[in-house]
């Protein structure tokens, strides 16, 4: 049974942000809208100071890793930018619990170094806090990846 001083909510409410999960799904549909448009800027901008963005590490691709901070962030937009066209890139589902966000969804991209393509899957976890975004980390099969960017063998 929960029980609250009068005119105060219980403290695992006070704890968090004030934000609703719906107002937290928000959040996260402006940064793939942002990201969609090429507004890299506003989407930094949703970003709080000390923002931490997660890939897995995957040998030899440059976007792989874990970066801090807004420049950390906008590093990681510039090198996707530099070896990377989107095909498609679709968020289908939003979870939301507490500050978190869950997005799953599906992309298609084209890697310019090696001409290769690939897709899949991905599930993105953000992180929200004050109405920005604290946290970032991305799940997708990091196989393909890789192999998009191998570079040919020679013979």
């Amino acid at each position: 049974m929960l029980s609250a001083v009068r005119g105060h909510p219980p403290a695992f409410i006070r704890k968090g942000s004030h934000m609703s999960e719906q107002d937290n799904i928000a959040v996260v549909q402006q940064a793939y809208a942002n990201f969609k448009s090429g507004n890299i800027n506003a989407l930094i901008d949703q970003m709080t100071d000390d923002v931490v963005w997660q890939l897995p590490e995957i040998k030899n691709v440059p976007l792989a890793g874990k970066r801090t901070g807004r420049d950390g962030v906008a590093d990681f937009f510039t090198t996707v930018a530099r070896d990377q066209e989107v095909i498609e890139f679709e968020p289908r589902k939003f979870v939301a619990q507490n500050d978190t966000v869950v997005s799953l969804g599906y992309y298609e991209w084209h890697v310019k170094e090696t001409g290769r393509d690939f897709e899949s899957d991905f599930v993105h976890i953000f992180t929200i806090r004050d109405g920005k975004i604290a946290g970032f980390r991305e799940h997708f099969d990091s196989a393909v990846v890789a192999a998009a960017y191998q570079k040919a063998m020679s013979a």
